[in-house]
């Protein structure tokens, strides 16, 4: 695996410097911790840096996921369409922020 990393160009440093070194290649997570491919734990302190701030494998979130995935994988939200559970979100941002006075969610 470490050789076939070579292939792969890590974001925010250049190419030529991720072939001086090998990286940590991570393969698993759970909680607070990931597991290398030699089977090294280490606490991640980095927390996928905004995705996973309730940690790796948190159950009601791949519960959630895993509903939507059966029932509404992806739709755009172009001019005219819209999806209920991004309407229901919208309204729980803007009822959440309200006190900072923010009205609709906008979504990328």
């Amino acid at each position: 695996m470490k050789a076939r990393n070579l292939k792969f160009w890590q974001p925010m440093i250049h190419p030529a410097a991720t072939h001086k070194t090998s990286p940590k290649i991570i393969c698993a997570g759970e909680g607070v911790e990931v597991t290398d491919i030699d089977g090294h734990r280490t606490l991640d302190a980095v927390g996928g840096l905004w995705n996973v701030n309730l940690g790796y494998s948190c159950q009601p979130i791949k519960d959630a996921i895993t509903e939507q995935l059966e029932t509404l994988p992806y739709y755009s939200s172009f001019p005219g369409v819209a999806t209920d559970k991004a309407i229901e979100l919208s309204h729980a941002l803007a009822d959440w922020f309200a006190e900072d006075g923010m009205q609709r969610a906008f979504y990328t």
